[in-house]
């Protein structure tokens, strides 16, 4: 049936707590909400600041005008002052960073040049308080800008690189000293303990491939001098750079050099000469995303299967929930007591922030809520939330994923129990991993199928992240060998116990989800387990990996997913068509009746995936005289961002599924 204005309204205008961080005395909170997946209502995007009193319910307040894409919040360490970057000078066109006083209160005072175009992506104080560190890019040079208005701008590879550079503002004079310069790209950085000097995180180029392809540096700056020495790096990538003390921590792959791969934390003193990485915890059967420090301490975010879970880095666990953790941030208070600031959601419940405090002696674990975005949805309910476990067909690995079943949705004139029909929706990456959360894939899919009556299935199929370097690992050259036969194996469990009806499946997904969905079409049935899906819905996905290696952003990335290059391969070697939909259409337009019929999604500028892997199959169904319907959203690129477009996907998925399981 289709979805309720009222749904679409209330989903469309849902802003989404991000940034989440505490004071250093712990008293506050502070965080910056967006609207939901960050797309735009209008011509610009927009973002509001936030604060809280920790650990006292409801008492978020809002302290930016909601106008201006205010972002990136963070505290001074008096707690008294926050910087943010904002581009109120001129809507969507400026970047400059604000100070305001949050005790006091008044307006934030701009400490950079509110006249700069390049965006500002990350800000923090000095140890003392009187500098902030940014990363910002290079402003135009007057003959750059001369040679773009008379369209004198061939892009000639290597040249005019986009460097993101890092600079130091003094508070006092206003001051902007660039630390880091010259033919590379600052990726992160920390203040060490004493703010004399700078741990900075760099790679080769500013280009999405750079990490794999050249690796990535760390070095240490002195503030006042700029002088600079190198520590070393890592082959592949690397992220969430923090300085603790003497040492500094980053997380990196288990297996360096491989982006598919269970994520460690290493750790290094900011004395080394040379590389000298430890790795410290993770990675092996888990997988850490991002660390937190405080003082000397440091924290890390860990997935273990379909639970968060925040450590101690080395220690015990602090807080773990099996829903998604979307944003966090702790701070140790004077009585030695932990207290962390954390952003989540459930499958009813949209994203708030919360506090949870804990010491030695006791534990608080039932968060308390401090915010309310998502009072609009608290009269409706959208369904439960089952945890399906099986082992692989090959029975090498266990498999976990998340069956979302409807309960009556208030939103309906004539609500109903879920019959059983069933959309199983496979997230991206490969690495990432879905778990209980509100809007758990792909712009408002989950919510709106609930609330339609249909059950949700989300597979964590091999590849994805939760399980650690050995599960991860399977991506690797891996490409239709073992996902789309986990995808097959956790709805089967799904089937099994009850909870899907095998005469009512479709499938769907995005990016790598919509991969998957064209796979599993191309396949469909020839499982041997006596059902079919009775449709397929792919956002943005692949259907030839061999061209992702030649046409998209991130080549090196898909490359490795294939398990080779396509310009490594001899020229009989036909294996890049492994996993591949586009060349196993025919065989099952041959056998007929395989291949059901699709609802393909795809942005015209997308880079990630080319929309070549749509027009491909699309072509390929109306040679073979297949159902489809195909729909190319202009200007939008991998991920959506107007609101308009984003509305229209939502209403064509469930008409969709609403064609297929009438």
């Amino acid at each position: 049936m289709p979805i309720p204005e009222s749904l679409l309204k209330d989903l469309l205008a849902l802003e989404a707590p991000t940034s989440v961080t505490l004071s250093p005395n712990g008293k506050r909170a502070l965080y910056s909400t967006n609207l939901s997946w960050a797309h735009k209502k209008g011509a610009d995007a927009r973002s509001t600041l936030w604060l809280a009193e920790t650990n006292t319910p409801n008492s978020a307040r809002q302290i930016s005008s909601g106008l201006f894409y205010d972002t990136v919040p963070v505290w001074s360490p008096d707690s008294e002052h926050v910087a943010f970057v904002s581009d109120r000078a001129k809507s969507g066109d400026r970047s400059a960073i604000y100070v305001m006083n949050v005790v006091k209160g008044g307006e934030g005072v701009a400490v950079t040049d509110v006249k700069f175009e390049k965006p500002i992506s990350k800000v923090m104080f000095s140890p003392d308080g009187k500098k902030i560190a940014f990363l910002s890019g290079d402003e135009k040079t007057p003959e750059k800008k001369k040679r773009d208005e008379e369209k004198d701008d061939p892009i000639v590879w290597g040249e005019e690189w986009d460097y993101t550079r890092l600079r130091v503002v003094d508070l006092a004079s206003k001051e902007v000293k660039t630390l880091v310069h010259g033919a590379e790209h600052v990726l992160d950085f920390d203040w060490n303990g004493t703010g004399d000097s700078i741990v900075v995180m760099t790679t080769a180029r500013p280009d999405v491939e750079s990490q794999m392809l050249k690796g990535t540096g760390f070095g240490v700056v002195q503030v006042a001098s700029g002088e600079r020495r190198e520590v070393g790096g890592v082959g592949g990538t690397a992220s969430s750079l923090i300085c603790a003390g003497d040492d500094f921590c980053f997380v990196a792959p288990f297996n360096e050099g491989k982006a598919s791969s269970g994520l460690s934390v290493y750790r290094a003193s900011i004395h080394e000469t040379e590389a000298n990485f430890t790795r410290v915890a993770h990675g092996e059967t888990d997988c850490a995303r991002n660390l937190v420090k405080v003082g000397e301490k440091v924290f890390v975010k860990v997935q273990q299967g379909l639970v968060d879970k925040i450590y101690h880095l080395g220690g015990e666990p602090v807080f773990e929930v099996q829903k998604e953790i979307l944003s966090w941030h702790a701070t140790i208070t004077d009585d030695k007591a932990t207290t962390l600031a954390l952003a989540i959601g459930d499958i009813n419940t949209p994203p708030e922030v919360h506090t949870t405090t804990s010491s030695s002696t006791s534990s608080n674990k039932d968060p308390i809520t401090l915010s309310t975005h998502g009072t609009t949805f608290a009269k409706h309910t959208f369904g439960t939330a089952t945890a399906v476990e099986t082992s692989s067909f090959d029975g090498k690995e266990t498999l976990d994923g998340l069956f979302l079943t409807p309960e009556s949705s208030t939103y309906l004139s004539s609500p109903s129990k879920s019959s059983g029909k069933t959309a199983v929706i496979i997230h991206g990456g490969p690495y990432y991993r879905r778990t209980n959360a509100f809007d758990a894939q792909f712009f408002f899919w989950t919510p709106c199928l609930l609330a339609a009556g249909y059950s949700v299935l989300m597979p964590n199929y091999r590849g994805s992240s939760g399980r650690g370097e050995r599960f991860a690992a399977y991506s690797i050259g891996g490409m239709g060998k073992f996902d789309e036969t986990d995808v097959v194996a956790l709805t089967q469990a799904a089937i099994d116990k009850g909870l899907a009806d095998k005469e009512n499946l479709v499938v769907g997904g995005y990016s790598q989800g919509g991969y998957l969905t064209y796979l599993s079409a191309v396949r469909n049935g020839l499982h041997g387990k006596g059902w079919k899906f009775k449709g397929g819905i792919a956002g943005a996905g692949v259907t030839d990996w061999a061209t992702m290696g030649m046409s998209s952003d991130a080549g090196a990335y898909e490359t490795e997913l294939l398990g080779h290059s396509p310009w490594s391969a001899d020229k009989e070697d036909c294996s890049d068509r492994q996993g591949s939909a586009i060349w196993e259409m025919k065989g099952a337009v041959k056998k007929g009746g395989v291949i059901p019929p699709m609802l393909i999604l795809h942005g015209e500028k997308d880079v990630r995936v080319p929309l070549e892997q749509a027009q491909g199959f699309r072509r390929g169904l109306e040679a073979a005289g297949l159902p489809y319907e195909y729909v190319v959203y202009p200007r939008e690129d991998h991920t959506f961002v107007e609101q308009g477009h984003v509305r229209d996907m939502c209403e064509r998925v469930v008409k969709f599924v609403d064609k297929c399981l009438a």
